[in-house]
């Protein structure tokens, strides 16, 4: 007679490694064997050479059974009684505590002898009967009514234990016997063998603590199709229990079909457009998952683009035919489509916004605590949609706008200009007018309203003072017009370039902000402006020379110092200037000055941190110096926010440097430009066509070419470059491919 020796150290786990050298990986029950042993269930028996048996044919007597049971609840704490229960089990019998325990839980109960006395027979074989028994018991007793047709031909409803065995069944514990009619039995009065044991505890844990498998998920956003592009996409499910089905409700493009088994769409599709598609996954066990996802099939590529707005993570794109194209993230609801239900969905490719035409520009506000998007119509109408929070809409309400509305009472407009205000200051909007009047609406901390108050205001109020003006520059909290009579005016905040003039109150105090428009003295014949954030303003006069005001502690002012000047001084040695544009620091702190001459030459001035200025020598400068390898240059193109400069020749090829944190530079890396290596220079962007213009977000870049498409590298995080995915693009790909 063999026993389990419960004082044996069990052996440990080991996956599909064998544990019993008497159980080789092809015996049946093999994996629930192991799982036995890897959970100290069974230890088995130490042979003398250091090997170990099960034993899996043996029946299995009621003493092992006790202790097996006692393990497999994790073996609770429990002091056995000093007196035994049972005649036949005296307290110095082996698994006297796992028999004692059996019977405190009423899984046992024994037998009732004719002289009185309670039996427990530890050394008889376990039926499979009395094995039902115990396992239901185990359970807790489960509620259960038993079947009133028995599914094994050998228990009839009359049996001993036949709900406990009907139970065992319902549970997947016992599967019974297939014999050669067909019929199922159970065979009750079999004794248990320990194979059949180990199976039978593996798969009661298995139902009492379910394998701890991951929640289903399933993506929600496809990869964008093109019209007339064979198209392979799918959603990504994982969790679960494989195999999943995939279902899907909703106007599948014309084109396309879905493959239930891996959840693909696949076709080639026909038409431009976007489709809300509700996808269900399904796993083995029927658990369900559903998304809403957003499906689009763009324009293949994106063409005829007059302007390109961007939004940091969003992108607009105005056409020659009014109409506004979007794409990137939904947040604030910004993209304008009323079926995008969440302020984390993702367009990858550009559609066009429902409804809106006839547009001629499109501004995204990008401070405060609200995303909102205007558009101007060619009517003079403005438009507006996102984020209402701050009440930009001026239309005395906080309620957001899926879709754009019409801000009341303000008609002749030719242009919107937003900023990225100063820290814990709200958003304001300025609206310049056919008639060269600027209205505004919004926080007004700082004056930035113009007419004389700091109330804020949710509707229009006209700048006061102000007429003839052809545009509004906003880099924060200090507001700029530029009239067509070449003069600069300027309110708001008076720190840092502040409004370009010394201003006092009456106790000769400096004025920290003004909220009337004053004239920026020394300055005449102006017709362009430029900023490096808020900290620095350049003025380009009609007769060629470059003027600057705010801080110039690192030579951003051209002047030959490093000084603050609140009034503009002029930048040494420039002559014949035909643009300006100005670039930060990612390094922080100042920026430089870069300046566009007649004769196609780029000359560059202050922080050379990110190599701004392009001329391969280390360190800033306080005077222009001139910017390495360009000529034949026709336009510059530059953002507030960015570190990078772009030159666009005229024969259209693009050369850009300075910051290249996202791939700015379109050159395949995101290599930092070193401003000490004499051999870095500014570099061609290959793989362009002709370009015409250049609109650049600090981390995004778009190239509107000669003969028709968008270009577009740079940060991608949110599919910004519309090129129907968020992998990092480092050079040029067109926006919609």
């Amino acid at each position: 007679m063999f026993f389990e020796q419960e004082d044996v150290a069990p052996a440990a786990a080991s996956g599909s490694a064998q544990q019993f050298t008497d159980v080789p990986t092809t015996a049946q029950f093999f994996k629930e064997i192991q799982w036995m042993g890897s959970k100290g269930i069974s230890t088995g028996w130490a042979q003398a050479d250091g090997t170990r048996l099960y034993q899996p044919l043996l029946s299995v007597n009621r003493d092992a059974m006790a202790a097996f049971m006692y393990r497999l609840a994790g073996s609770p704490a429990f002091t056995a009684p000093g007196i035994s229960p049972f005649a036949d089990v005296p307290p110095t019998a082996q698994f006297y505590k796992e028999i004692t325990w059996l019977a405190a839980q009423g899984i046992s109960t024994g037998w009732v002898e004719a002289d009185g006395s309670k039996t427990y027979r530890p050394l008889q074989p376990v039926n499979r009967d009395a094995m039902a028994a115990f396992m239901h018991r185990l359970a807790g007793s489960p509620v259960f009514t038993a079947p009133t047709v028995s599914p094994f031909a050998d228990v009839p409803p009359t049996a001993q234990f036949y709900k406990e065995i009907t139970w065992l069944a319902s549970t997947g514990i016992t599967t019974g016997w297939t014999e050669a009619d067909g019929s199922k039995t159970y065979r009750a009065l079999s004794p248990v063998a320990r194979d059949a044991m180990a199976a039978f505890m593996y798969r009661y844990d298995e139902m009492k603590n379910p394998p701890q498998t991951t929640p289903l998920e399933l993506g929600s956003r496809w990869p964008w199709a093109g019209v007339g592009e064979p198209y392979y996409g799918s959603l990504s499910a994982s969790g679960g229990t494989y195999p999943y089905t995939f279902s899907i409700s909703g106007a599948v493009p014309a084109g396309l079909t879905l493959n239930t088994s891996i959840g693909q769409l696949s076709g080639t599709p026909s038409a431009a457009g976007t489709s809300t598609l509700k996808v269900t996954v399904t796993d083995a066990k029927g658990v369900k998952k559903t998304v809403d996802t957003l499906f689009g099939v763009s324009p293949s590529p994106l063409a005829n683009i007059k302007s390109v707005t961007t939004g940091s993570s969003s992108v607009f794109a105005v056409g020659k035919d009014g109409r506004v194209w979007a794409w990137g993230l939904n947040y604030e609801q910004r993209l304008g489509l009323s079926t995008l239900a969440t302020n984390t969905a993702v367009v990858s490719a550009p559609f066009q916004i429902p409804g809106l035409t006839d547009v001629q520009s499109v501004t995204v506000n990008r401070g405060g605590t609200s995303t909102t998007v205007f558009a101007v119509k060619n009517d003079g109408s403005v438009w507006a949609w996102g984020s209402n929070k701050e009440g930009l809409f001026a239309d005395g309400t906080t309620e957001d706008a899926i879709t754009p509305v019409r801000v009341p009472n303000l008609s002749g407009v030719k242009s919107i200009t937003t900023a990225l205000p100063p820290s814990g200051v709200g958003s304001t909007v300025y609206a310049t007018k056919t008639d060269g009047t600027v209205w505004a609406w919004g926080a007004n901390g700082y004056g930035q309203l113009g007419n004389g108050t700091t109330a804020p205001s949710t509707t229009p109020v006209q700048v006061k003072g102000l007429s003839g003006v052809q545009s509004i520059s906003v880099p924060r909290g200090t507001v700029y017009a530029l009239k067509t009579d070449g003069s600069v005016w300027a309110w708001g905040d008076n720190h840092s370039a502040g409004v370009g003039t010394v201003l006092v109150d009456n106790m000769g105090m400096n004025m920290s902000y003004s909220p009337n428009a004053v004239q920026v003295t020394k300055l005449a014949g102006v017709n362009s402006l430029a900023m490096i954030d808020d900290n620095i303003v350049f003025a380009l006069q009609d007769d060629g020379t470059v003027w600057a005001w705010g801080y110039g502690y690192r030579g951003e002012l051209g002047n030959g110092t490093q000084d603050y000047t609140p009034t503009p001084v002029q930048v040494q040695g420039l002559t014949n200037v035909k643009t300006i544009a100005a670039s930060t620091s990612w390094l922080g702190g100042g920026g430089a000055g870069h300046a566009l001459k007649s004769d196609g030459t780029v000359w560059s001035w202050g922080s050379n941190g990110d190599g701004q200025l392009g001329n391969g020598v280390a360190g800033d400068s306080s005077v222009p110096v001139l910017t390495a390898g360009l000529s034949g240059v026709r336009e510059l193109a530059y953002s507030p926010y960015g570190a990078t400069t772009f030159a666009i020749t005229a024969a259209g090829a693009v050369w850009a440097w300075g910051g290249n944190s996202s791939g700015q530079l379109g050159d395949g890396t995101t290599t930092p430009y070193d401003s000490s290596d004499p051999t870095i220079l500014p570099k061609a962007i290959a793989g362009l066509p002709p370009v015409q213009s250049i609109d650049f977000n600090g981390g995004s870049a778009f190239a509107r070419t000669v003969d028709g498409p968008v270009w577009a590298w740079g940060q991608n995080r949110f599919s910004q470059l519309g090129s129907r995915d968020n992998t990092e693009v480092l050079g040029p790909v067109q926006v919609g491919w």
